[in-house]
């Protein structure tokens, strides 16, 4: 039986699985908690979009999901520069002070979806297939 999928589409499914789980888990886990609203959810986080666009790692969240759809096109040399550009913004969050902020498991875990990404691109890299050349009569 042969598969729909090409090779470079399979590794790329394999390759970030880790990091899509980790992203989904992390909606579900406290992820900030605040003096004043008590503790978010990631997932909260991600949908209260009024308070969480101040911080320049909310904008992790729409960069990482472009590059899915990059790895679903298999483009994965561009993949690492991006899936490096929102690892630097997400972690962002946890190098500016925050004083009413206290950073919680669900943070943590979403930072690690994105490190997961960035290693599922140097994997898809290094695991493609060579490039199909036409052979010349």
């Amino acid at each position: 039986m042969k598969s729909i999928l090409s090779t470079s589409q399979r590794i790329a499914a394999v390759s970030f699985l880790p990091s899509i789980v980790l992203f989904v888990s992390s909606c579900f886990l406290p992820a900030i908690e605040d003096g004043e609203w008590g503790t978010l959810l990631g997932g909260g986080c991600l949908i209260f979009i009024p308070y969480c666009i101040a911080f320049p790692a909310w904008y992790a969240n729409p960069i990482l999901f472009v590059g899915f759809l990059g790895a679903a096109c298999g483009s994965s040399t561009a993949l690492i520069s991006v899936g490096i550009f929102a690892t630097v913004l997400a972690a962002s969050f946890s190098l500016l002070p925050h004083p009413n902020l206290t950073l919680q498991i669900g943070y943590w875990v979403w930072l690690a979806s994105y490190l997961c990404f960035v290693l599922g691109a140097v994997r898809c890299h290094m695991l493609k297939p060579p490039e199909e050349t036409p052979e010349f009569l």
